[in-house]
């Protein structure tokens, strides 16, 4: 509740493996793909089956609240997560999403973002940035 303890972030893109990742043994964080680049039901329920068997070992119990979102499928047998639904048409008012959590983010990777284009100017190399960077700039971001 007080942003202690934060879940590692799940990046969502078109392809699994792009190009800039063919060096990279493991990713940096959970990855998946689809056409759209979108959630979808079938990766919510992998992301929190994988949720459920981390608490489940670390003997921690975890309520999740989520929205009417269509990729928000009801999933069964999850022994350490409660899953909870907001009612229709509250989720602009309760979400913390819809709070400032988004904008926040965003601030900060802009300014995180533009710090290091000025660095690059500054020592004449350019800064840039591919699917694999911009990855570990949000996982810095969110830290």
């Amino acid at each position: 509740m007080n942003g202690a303890q934060k879940l590692p972030p799940l990046f969502i893109g078109k392809y699994l493996k792009p190009r800039c990742f063919k060096t990279v043994n493991t990713p940096p964080a959970a990855c998946h793909a689809n056409r759209n680049a979108w959630m979808t039901g079938h990766i919510y329920e992998k992301w929190l089956r994988d949720l459920d068997r981390r608490f489940l070992s670390e003997k921690r119990k975890f309520l999740l609240i989520v929205d009417n979102c269509s990729a928000h499928v009801g999933v069964s047998d999850l022994k350490a997560i409660g899953v909870e639904f907001l009612p229709p048409n509250v989720t602009s008012i309760l979400q913390p999403m819809d709070q400032g959590v988004i904008n926040s983010f965003k601030r900060i990777h802009r300014r995180v973002l533009l710090q290091r284009v000025v660095m690059g100017f500054e020592l004449e190399q350019p800064y840039e940035i591919d699917v694999l960077s911009a990855t570990h700039l949000s996982i810095t971001c969110l830290e």
